[in-house]
């Protein structure tokens, strides 16, 4: 058995959320936790930002913004400072759709450079994640990638576009990657 030793706040849920998938575990600790007792982490959809992020609350009233895993959404414009990219919004109703106001399952696979959980959602058996690429709403993430199944992921995104589904009906698509490394050097 396996004891670790966890901070409280935020530091507990992604320490709960590690512990559930073998990620890391942060180092402060104070307070023991028994390993064998962590499972898949429920929580409710508040609301999803974009296409790839959202807004959930875990046990405890904890609110917490998520990445998703093995996705990348097109951009959504914030006013007038951040332009968006075709099917943002699409993007985003999409995943407001199948995830806001239900209850599902987090399977957190890494922590991204801003510290949020990357999580791969599943409601109702049914793995968001791939289905919004499935959908033609996101492409299959391109970087570095853990605990994913990313070969699913490029199958779902190939059936997309050879169906021409959303992103990929574009005729000049351009990657949420390389629009938001153009849209820093403007």
């Amino acid at each position: 058995m396996r004891t670790v030793f966890l901070l409280s706040g935020s530091f507990f849920l992604a320490a709960q959320l590690a512990l559930a998938t073998e990620l890391p575990i942060p180092v402060h600790a104070k307070e023991p936790l028994d390993m064998e007792s962590l499972k898949p982490v429920e929580a409710n959809v508040l609301y999803c930002n974009d296409g790839d992020t959202c807004r959930v609350k875990v046990a405890g009233g904890m609110w917490l913004n998520v990445r998703l895993a093995g996705i990348d959404a097109p951009e959504v414009a914030s006013g007038k400072k951040k332009a968006g990219q075709p099917f943002g919004e699409e993007a985003r109703n999409f995943l407001n759709n199948h995830a806001k106001g239900k209850t599902i399952q987090i399977r957190q696979t890494d922590l991204d450079q801003y510290n949020r959980p990357v999580v791969e959602l599943i409601a109702e058996g049914l793995n968001i994640n791939r289905k919004i690429v499935q959908s033609g709403f996101a492409e299959a993430y391109r970087g570095k990638t853990k605990r994913i199944d990313n070969a699913a992921y490029f199958e779902d995104e190939a059936a997309a576009k050879k169906s021409a589904l959303g992103i990929w009906s574009q005729k000049d698509y351009v990657s949420p990657a390389l629009f938001r490394k153009t849209e820093k050097t403007k």
